[in-house]
């Protein structure tokens, strides 16, 4: 009997000791309401450098995108490329249906496999592309809305008047270390060796 109320107690303290999923938090965003409309077409590959704000793992980012093409309309694949300190570091693709309303359309690029981890200050840069027929657009914002970060297209900065700065209208979501999870599971794991120490013998 003592031994399965050890075994029982020692099976509830590695329950507790499993970490809760982690939820993503928004981290940098850049969503104004002044729309700078970019061209959303193969050949064109927009970029923008972001700083982060908060230590974690790069989980989502959001954009904005519209249909312009008059209908009937293909379906249109979005490419989301991650660069940390030049090397690439995710690559994610999102639809743009061809049945999208004409309004703007969220674009969600799940990045939580690729495992990006980013400290606080972090410059790393984005790359959006589109395969498909016919020209759409990006939002963008006109105004230098976002200061840690300025819009590329196809490597060059864009605008090139150094007077002017666009930005592409954002969001980034990450994932934030949890020192709670670690101290759980090491008072499981402790729990467990306790229980297990303090069995009687026979």
């Amino acid at each position: 009997m003592m031994r399965l109320r050890a075994c029982l107690l020692a099976a509830l303290f590695l329950l507790a000791a499993r970490p809760a999923p982690a939820l993503p938090v928004p981290d940098q965003e850049n969503f104004p309401g002044d729309v700078l409309p970019l061209v959303l077409a193969p050949g064109y590959v927009w970029g923008q450098t972001v700083t982060a704000g908060l230590p974690g793992r790069l989980a989502r980012i959001e954009l904005l995108a519209e249909r312009t093409d008059p209908p009937p309309r293909q379906d249109k694949d979005v490419i989301l490329r991650v660069r940390v300190g030049g090397l690439l570091a995710a690559q994610e693709s999102a639809l743009l249906p061809g049945d999208a309303p004409d309004a703007p359309y969220l674009l969600g690029f799940d990045l939580t496999s690729w495992a990006v981890d980013l400290k606080a200050g972090d410059v790393w840069l984005m790359e959006v592309e589109a395969q498909g027929p016919g020209e759409d657009y990006l939002h963008g914002t006109w105004h230098d809305d976002y200061p840690g970060g300025r819009l590329y297209l196809d490597g060059q900065p864009y605008p090139s008047a150094a007077s002017q700065e666009y930005d592409l209208a954002f969001r980034e979501y990450v994932i934030l270390p949890e020192p709670a999870s670690w101290l759980m599971t090491a008072v499981g794991v402790l729990g467990a060796l306790g229980v297990r120490r303090g069995r009687p013998r026979f």
